[in-house]
């Protein structure tokens, strides 16, 4: 049985993979200002990020404006640096005042407008560059926010900063900045959009980015690497990336690394599965042996799943419909759990009876979910009468698409009155 300790890596893997989405958020590089935010002469916001409900104290801010007019927040100020970062806790403590989804975005757009602005400001005043740090990091961060909430200017902003660092003598930042901007080209040539650098070009750098600092987390970001690509049909660059990565790491001093990139040697044993047989064993919850070799004759499903996974308990609905279509056709199911606690498995089962067996992996002499690099939850695999792997992502319509295929059309309908059970997609 694979130990705690590699089970508790994998599974952090698997939550990194089923969270992760827009990949500059990706490989993290803490910035730090080589003094004290105090004795650079200003003490930014605890976190550079625009804070809707920030608890920082409370900042006294110069009085800008003439009496007379009307206050604009987002007008920034002339002053001297210190007034100006000032000004910016001002604006860390903004708050919209409308609950309307346009009026909020255009508050959030004008606040971090007036954040670039204002950090641009002090990163042109004639002060030292110790009192222009936290400025830059501000600017990085609020960039990176652009990003996120779909901001079309902001990389071009950010392509922008690395030469904007160096000219300043801020090697951290400039470092920082280049990482990020890797990373959107590498989601912009995944999916191929506009403007996007070519694709091989991009993860040469990615590459060089990895092995400059080879730490756990970025070992796992080229498993969500490998997952987009694959996902997006590039499958050729996901297997390619995966056989450098267990090269280049498999035999690494760091042992959380070493085994990560272990388990992306698997992830493209997973990938190069179609047309080729599956290994799966293992003891069913009621201690039957079960062996996907002796299921030749039958379409199988193979369902890897979790109680926790929304998306995989939602999929359940899918897969019973399907299951009620063409069981009596030659089609089967087995379901690969990779529930930690079993008694939650269990007590899930005994609410939502499966008519299908259910391996729990974490009893497994060895893992059928580390064996494939599964790092994402639902993975539904589908195996002909063959024992011959058909696709990867049997989920939704595909199921039923691929098994009208492969056992002819189903001449049972699904009567609107049958019940399907009453899953728990709360998680409760």
């Amino acid at each position: 049985m694979p130990s705690s300790k590699k089970r508790s890596v994998w599974l952090k893997v698997v939550c990194l993979s089923a969270c992760v989405g827009i990949v500059c958020a990706g490989i993290s590089i803490t910035i730090a200002a080589d003094k004290p935010a105090d004795e650079a002469g200003a003490k930014p916001a605890e976190n550079a990020g625009v804070k809707m409900a920030t608890e920082t104290r409370a900042a006294k801010a110069a009085e800008f404006t003439d009496p007379g007019k009307p206050v604009d927040p987002f007008a920034v100020p002339d002053g001297t640096v210190d007034e100006i970062y000032a000004y910016i806790k001002t604006l860390d403590k903004a708050r919209p005042t409308s609950n309307d989804r346009t009026e909020m975005m255009n508050f959030v757009k004008n606040l971090i407008a007036a954040r670039n602005k204002a950090c641009e400001k002090i990163l042109a005043a004639d002060v030292p560059v110790e009192k222009k740090k936290p400025a830059g990091a501000m600017l990085l961060e609020t960039i990176r926010i652009s990003l996120q909430i779909g901001d079309p200017q902001a990389i071009k902003a950010l392509e922008t900063l690395p030469a904007k660092y160096e000219k300043l003598k801020m090697p951290k930042l400039a470092e920082a900045s280049k990482s990020i901007l890797l990373q959107v080209h590498l989601q912009m040539a995944i999916f191929g959009m506009p403007g996007a650098p070519p694709l091989d070009e991009v993860l040469v750098g990615f590459k060089k980015l990895v092995e400059k600092d080879p730490n756990p987390r970025s070992i796992q970001m080229v498993m969500a690497i490998v997952d987009r690509l694959s996902q997006s049909g590039k499958t050729a660059e996901a297997i390619d990336l995966c056989n450098w990565t267990e090269k280049t790491f498999g035999k690494s001093t760091d042992k959380n690394v070493a085994l990560i990139a272990g388990m992306v040697k698997g992830t493209c044993r997973r990938l190069q599965l179609p047309g080729k047989t599956m290994v799966v064993k293992g003891k069913t919850l009621d201690g039957k042996p079960y062996d996907l070799a002796q299921k030749k004759g039958k379409v199988v499903l193979v369902q890897y799943w979790a109680t926790w996974c929304q998306p995989c308990v939602v999929e359940i609905a899918n897969v019973l419909k399907n299951y009620e279509l063409y069981h009596d056709r030659g089609f089967d199911v087995i379901g690969i759990s990779i529930d930690e606690d079993k008694a939650a498995l269990e007590d899930f089962l005994k609410k939502d009876k499966l008519p299908w067996p259910v391996l729990l992996d974490s009893e497994a002499k060895e893992s059928n979910a580390m064996r494939y690099g599964v790092t994402g939850v639902p993975q539904l695999i589908l195996v002909d009468k063959q024992g011959k792997v058909v696709t990867l992502n049997a989920r939704g319509p595909k199921l039923g698409e691929e098994l009208e295929k492969l056992l002819g059309p189903s001449q049972k309908k699904v009567a609107e009155s049958i019940k399907l059970p009453q899953l728990n997609v709360s998680g409760e």
